[in-house]
């Protein structure tokens, strides 16, 4: 889908010149699952642009169900910029919006456009306008969708490295050498320079594959330095742990609501009927912590879902920048906080059907007796 500005020019090019092209992501989680088979047949029907799957090495990511992309017409900007626009639908109920805009730039106007670029509300509102019309496209294969729609943005700054010339690759820590104070900026989106010590905290997230090749990663913004080819697995290591984050700001929001209204019915609800809705409660309780055990599964297991060892390491170094950690820490506290209130719960079910069971006993035990002892005709 990208443009890319002629690889052969830029052999002679400036090296204050980058080439390449701005992604921001847009990842939205509007549904419990997405039936991707009935999605695919509906997109047919509606004759949408479906983006062919490409040749070459396989996803880095080991995902069970292949999300389906759909091109979308680019979208022109009032400055007469172009942005292509894809949409990418999960089978687990989250779909990216993507925005990809090619550039050919000095390096400080690069840090100066990217800076623009993220502060702008016109992009943000594109995406959710293309999200809306794609939603009410594929409403039939929604599987319970939310009423409440979390969203997470990040951008992808991916230059096109230096020295392409057969056998003569830059080496990969160059690019901190001689842009790091622009690169520093466009991870903090911010126009002026950064402190050292910022510069230095923010560079020493950063890998790197072969001598060619370096990624930065920031808390919402990344830089990469690769070919288009070589580029596209670290986008899907990138993509992937912002959906994993997005998932788990999902799972603390439905488990904060959840504990509240069990808390609730515990205080409110005494009789017997309460305690089959209590049973109802921790039913919900322990679904949801099947469902969250089974995310945390990707979390702990990344080697286990992604190709090899270095994407494993890219994924956990760009989980710590995202805050996965922190919010899977709160989503295992209330897990545990739902894992005593089930026990509690199905304890104070138990009792209750004992309870009635016994009664139920008594009571035949009367009627027999009164059978036996009243006096007959």
């Amino acid at each position: 889908m990208t443009a890319y500005p002629n690889l052969a020019a830029r052999e002679g090019r400036s090296p204050d010149k980058a080439s390449g092209c701005s992604r921001l992501f847009y990842f939205y989680d509007v549904a419990e699952e997405i039936d991707l088979p009935a999605l695919r047949a509906s997109l047919a029907a509606s004759n949408a642009l479906l983006k062919a799957p490409e040749g070459g090495a396989p996803p880095c990511v080991q995902l069970e169900s292949t999300p389906i992309v759909e091109l979308i017409e680019p979208w022109l900007t009032e400055g007469g910029g172009r942005w292509n626009v894809r949409l990418k639908y999960h089978a687990h109920g989250v779909v990216t919006v993507e925005l990809e805009r090619p550039f050919q730039l000095a390096w400080p106007a690069l840090a100066s456009s990217h800076a623009r670029w993220i502060s702008d509300i016109r992009l943000d509102r594109h995406a959710r306008e293309v999200l809306n019309t794609g939603l009410a496209r594929i409403r039939a294969a929604l599987r319970k969708p939310y009423d409440r729609v979390l969203s997470e943005r990040y951008a992808v700054v991916e230059v096109l490295p230096d020295g392409l010339q057969p056998g003569m690759p830059k080496p990969a820590g160059s690019l901190a050498d001689t842009h790091g104070v622009l690169v520093a900026q466009m991870i903090r989106g911010e126009t002026a320079e950064l402190s050292e010590e910022e510069r230095t905290h923010i560079l020493q997230f950063r890998m790197s594959y072969q001598p060619a090749d370096v990624v930065v990663v920031g808390s919402e913004t990344a830089v990469v330095s690769d070919t288009p080819s070589g580029a596209g697995s670290t986008l899907e290591i990138l993509e992937y742990a912002n959906i994993q984050l997005l998932e788990l700001k999902h799972y603390d929001e439905v488990l904060t609501k959840l504990l509240s209204d069990v808390y609730d019915l515990l205080e409110t609800r005494t009789g017997f009927l309460a305690r089959w809705r209590l049973a109802r409660a921790a039913e919900k309780l322990g679904i949801m912590r099947l469902d969250v055990r089974e995310l945390t599964e990707h979390i702990d297991n990344s080697k286990k879902f992604l190709s090899d060892s270095y994407s494993a390491r890219l994924y956990r170094m760009t989980a710590a920048r995202l805050g996965v950690p922190e919010y899977r820490k709160l989503v295992d506290d209330k897990l545990r906080t739902a894992a005593d209130l089930y026990r509690f719960m199905m304890d104070r079910f138990h009792q209750g059907s004992a309870f009635l069971l016994e009664l139920m006993i008594v009571i035949i035990l009367i009627i027999d007796l009164v059978y036996l002892f009243w006096p007959r005709a």
